[in-house]
């Protein structure tokens, strides 16, 4: 033991007094924790909830959650700090604790007001203008007057009889449904004169033809939107004849003279549309029966060309014509609607027909295959 030590220690315990620090820049024997904890303070922007216009919205109400930042407690420990010199002397440094209470930060976000703007919308319907359908009827009402565009139903009523010498009689005879019909019956015999003659088809019905329709009976090429006809026909046939003959006729002819026919020869049935520079014509055998009632109707259209129907079904077609030589003829004037005959020149008729005729029917465009009903004229007893 030395000396000093001892003289030390005993006035150490005699006046006891804090130890001096000793700043010294080699060595530090005081450490200092510090902590610093940082509060964060969460502030939320207001939420704006913006909405369109529309025309029927229901109000909205935004209500946000409350948000709640909570700050856990911090401890700070500072170490115990010892500073050991040449003497013995211990200094303790108790730890202090710092508890910080919990923040709660509540933020409320109260959104701004929210507008709604309806919009009211009023529909005005532009006024409906009808205009009344001229080539396609009501397919309910098969009857003549309400499809047809030309309709003679009193064939004898409305013609002249060709030669004075050629009477047709009226025949209680006709059409189941239909009356009378025009007789052609003293064509069996020689000499043959018997037909009739339609001049102005325009005064034929009263107020069902036109000029229009005249045009497109003097040359089917006027007409613009096809051309049909119908009649009935108990006719007599002999299949040994050679003669044809004509249930009714415009001039048209194989030969080129514009026009439209249906007639017979021997069993066969033809039909015939010529512009003067084509030429359709297409026949069927056997399907008329003899001395019996039946309708006979063709359509034709430059596009879709020549149809033949019997008791309104389709039968024959020709969609192509054939070519006439040049240049073209010129029809038949004046016009003139023959019925039983063929005219073929001024005042001059053959090829008469032998039997009866009733009801001639037309219409100023190519009758569809769905409506061949329109040629019975509301009747389906022919079906």
């Amino acid at each position: 033991m030395f000396p000093d030590d001892s003289l030390k220690r005993t006035t150490a315990m005699m006046t006891p007094e804090p130890p001096k620090v000793v700043p010294t820049t080699e060595a530090t024997t005081t450490t200092i924790v510090t902590t610093t904890t940082e509060v964060t303070t969460t502030t939320l922007a207001p939420t704006t909830t913006t909405e369109e216009p529309t025309t029927t919205l229901e109000p909205t109400t935004t209500t946000p959650e409350p948000t709640t930042t909570t700050t856990e407690p911090t401890t700070t420990t500072t170490p115990s700090t010892t500073t050991t010199q040449a003497t013995t002397t211990t200094t303790t440094t108790k730890a202090t604790t710092t508890t910080r209470k919990p923040t709660t930060t509540t933020t409320t976000t109260t959104p701004k007001p929210t507008t709604t703007t309806t919009r009211r919308t009023t529909t005005t319907k532009p006024p409906t203008t009808t205009t009344p359908a001229t080539t396609t009827p009501d397919p309910s009402d098969t009857r003549y007057a309400a499809t047809s565009s030309f309709h003679i139903s009193d064939l004898t009523a409305a013609g002249t009889p060709v030669y004075n010498d050629g009477p047709v009689h009226s025949s209680e005879d006709g059409p189941d449904g239909f009356g009378t019909s025009a007789d052609f019956g003293d064509n069996e015999e020689k000499p043959e004169r018997s037909c009739l003659k339609i001049n102005d088809l325009t005064k034929a019905v009263k107020g069902k033809a036109s000029e229009e329709h005249n045009k497109c009976w003097r040359n089917p090429i006027n007409c613009k939107h096809g051309f049909s006809a119908s009649i009935f026909g108990k006719l007599i046939f002999n299949r040994k004849d050679e003669s044809r003959r004509y249930l009714f006729s415009t001039g048209g002819d194989i030969e080129g003279i514009p026009g439209v026919a249906v007639f017979y020869k021997g069993i066969y049935l033809n039909a015939v549309v010529s512009t003067g520079e084509k030429v359709w014509s297409i026949y069927v055998a056997g399907l008329v029966l003899n001395d019996t009632w039946s309708n006979v109707a063709f359509t034709w259209s430059q596009q879709e060309g020549l149809d033949l129907y019997i008791n309104a079904k389709r039968e024959a077609y020709a969609k192509y014509p054939d070519p006439l030589p040049q240049p073209p003829r010129q029809p038949l004037k004046p016009l003139q609607l023959t019925v039983g005959c063929r005219r073929h020149g001024k005042n001059m008729y053959d090829d008469f027909v032998r039997g009866k005729l009733d009801e001639f029917v037309t219409w100023q465009y190519k009758v569809s295959q769905e409506n061949a009903s329109f040629f019975l004229g509301g009747l389906g007893i022919y079906l």
